[in-house]
């Protein structure tokens, strides 16, 4: 006797006949997708499309489905559309289709305070990582310079020595921060066809490698090809990281875990110095421990992501449910909504070159947003290129003692984070007031207070400095002041746009619901599957955009502070003020977009269709 249909295994390649047969009476698929269904043999995909299109209502439930005001996190990638309800109506709707049950501890926002505060210390530790790799060979400098010695030929390039050497030995430093401007170009895509922890154990491990080459380096060009390449797979923290908090956390305590986030993102350029200096002041193959050092870092933190990072993008879990159910039960039909979705290689260069570049020129809140974080990003940099000339070179401490500044730098960016962490009552008081995802311009109000107190700390920096005082203790008061002042700025940029672009999403998702399917346009359940989607896309290129543009701000500008430093004189002050004044004419951007950001928001040009 045959075996009933359900334990039945039919072969996926090629169409199983009977699915076949049942595209004849449904001419309105996308003809895109049917030829890429033949082409690939997916009778999965096409008979999940089949099984949606023939449920009685169904096109009326996914208009309904979709949310009106933005996305919460019970609304997206397989939590149920429209919360506990909508998830009982999809599993009605669909029974093969796998999505977390109420309660599931697998899902990401179900887990324990004790295993989301234990993955929140793995994320911070890589991200540390790639922080503390990106400035922790600025000490270094001088040393490799008389290793290989070519002060004689970058001479010729600059009209004094002192300031050449400064500008070659921060363009060493700096070049890793080059790799971070591109390491989110490709790492993006891989968190959301991998998941979260393969792409980030990959980066981290294959960064930390690429410092063997810099700690055997037997040119200077060795150091600069690797350290760039240690900077691009660095970079995978600053491209997943974020996404694993929102994973975890619900919109109301999302700003904690970004606070973190922020805090190990701006401290590890801060101790990358601190830990440098020591290494190199070891002897004179000291610089060599820097690669060394970091290379047993990122092992480190490889095993440890290894160990202890679960993964928690829904999607992917979901897929991943899907494909043991089939095994387990040996019905096919059981599949995930990212089993739907084919990612061409199309659509990773629109979605994660093309479409954040569009979105930079198009959105003119997201670029007035990055121009002002991107300053504030190259001051980080700056600062920890005038710190070691102003306490080493002018007030002539030692090498190790020289940039120990750096850790008020460091104390001054967990007040900041700490501000923002306990600004999240306040914040989650606004969201029960006025609604989830509504009045996102809430967020100018903390970086306000920042915009105010950076440019009172580097003016208190540029006017103590050795030229007013013996004393270094008002400068390292002051640094660790501009720079509680600069991570308020830096963490509600980045929540700021987490928060605008998912309410653009989601207008084009319930837009693109409510049309009717034509032989020109997907299928409802392939529309359900791209709103799903969209929510995190959109919040991505946004913040490709700018950690693309902050990058590449960051890692050019420290190049001029040694001819600040030298040429506008009276020992530092000047140049110090100078970066004081530029915070003043840029301190009124976040008074003045509370105000209009609404309005601002509304005149955007950019279509996600094109």
């Amino acid at each position: 006797m045959a075996p009933p249909p359900a334990q039945a295994r039919p072969a996926p390649h090629p169409l199983p006949s009977t699915v076949l047969a049942q595209t004849t009476s449904r001419p309105h698929l996308h003809s895109q997708q049917m030829d890429q269904i033949e082409r690939d043999g997916d009778a999965l995909a096409l008979a999940a499309y089949i099984r949606a299109e023939s449920q009685p209502g169904y096109q009326a439930h996914a208009r309904a489905a979709l949310p009106a005001h933005g996305h919460g996190h019970g609304q997206e990638y397989g939590r149920g559309q429209g919360g506990e309800e909508g998830m009982e109506m999809e599993k009605e709707q669909d029974p093969f289709l796998v999505v977390f049950e109420k309660d599931d501890p697998t899902d990401a926002l179900n887990w324990t305070i004790k295993r989301k505060v234990l993955q929140t210390f793995v994320l911070i530790m890589a991200t540390m990582y790639a922080g503390i790799g990106s400035a922790a060979f600025s000490p270094a400098s001088s040393a490799v310079q008389e290793t290989y010695n070519v002060g004689e030929v970058v001479g010729e390039l600059a009209n004094s020595m002192w300031s050449l050497w400064a500008c070659f030995a921060h363009a060493l430093a700096l070049t890793q921060v080059i790799g971070f401007a591109f390491g989110p170009q490709v790492f993006g895509p891989l968190s959301e066809l991998y998941g979260r922890k393969f792409p980030l154990v990959l980066g981290i491990f294959l960064s930390a490698l690429f410092n063997i080459p810099t700690a055997t380096a037997p040119n200077l060009a060795t150091i600069m090809i690797s350290r760039f390449f240690a900077g691009v797979f660095g970079a995978a923290p600053y491209a997943i990281a974020g996404g694993c908090f929102h994973d975890m956390l619900d919109p109301v305590h999302v700003q904690i875990g970004v606070a973190f986030f922020a805090v190990s993102t701006a401290g590890g350029p801060a101790l990358g110095p601190v830990v440098g200096a020591g290494l190199v002041s070891t002897g004179a193959d000291g610089w060599r421990w820097v690669g060394w050092y970091l290379l047993i870092f990122g092992l480190c933190i490889s095993l440890l992501l290894q160990l202890f990072l679960a993964e928690s993008y829904p999607p992917y879990l979901l897929q991943q449910r899907a494909r043991a159910k089939r095994i387990e039960t040996g019905q096919w039909a059981y599949h995930a909504e990212l089993d739907g979705v084919v990612v061409t290689p199309k659509d990773i260069v629109w979605r994660y070159i093309l479409r954040p570049t569009a979105m930079l020129v198009l959105e003119p809140m997201l670029l007035v947003i990055t121009i002002y974080m991107s300053f504030v990003y190259a001051l980080l940099y700056m600062l920890c290129a005038a710190v070691p000339l102003i306490f080493g070179t002018l007030r002539g401490l030692s090498p190790v003692v020289s940039v120990l500044p750096f850790v008020s730098i460091f104390i001054g960016i967990l007040f900041g984070g700490g501000f923002i962490i306990l600004d999240q009552r306040r914040y989650a008081a606004h969201l029960r007031r006025k609604g989830v995802g509504s009045d996102p311009e809430e967020r100018f109000k903390p970086m306000g207070l920042g915009a105010v107190m950076l440019p009172i700390g580097l003016f208190w920096f540029a006017f103590t400095g050795p030229a007013q005082t013996d004393s270094v203790w008002p400068s390292i008061i002051a640094l660790g002041f501009s720079m509680a002042g600069m991570i308020l700025i830096f963490e509600c940029g980045i929540l700021y746009l987490i928060d605008i672009f998912p309410l653009t999403s989601a207008n084009i998702t319930a837009s693109t619901a409510t049309a009717t399917a034509t032989p020109l346009q997907p299928s409802p359940f392939h529309q359900r599957l791209m709103s799903m989607l969209l929510y995190k896309s959109f919040a991505n290129s946004a913040i490709a955009a700018n950690t693309l543009v902050r990058s590449l701000v960051g890692g050019s500008f420290p190049l001029f502070v040694p001819a600040m430093v030298r040429n506008l004189g009276y020992q530092s002050t000047w140049s110090m003020a100078l970066l004081a004044f530029l915070a003043v004419g840029l301190a009124g951007i976040p008074f003045v977009f509370a105000r209009i950001g609404e309005r601002l928001r509304g005149m955007s040009k950019f279509k996600p269709g094109l």
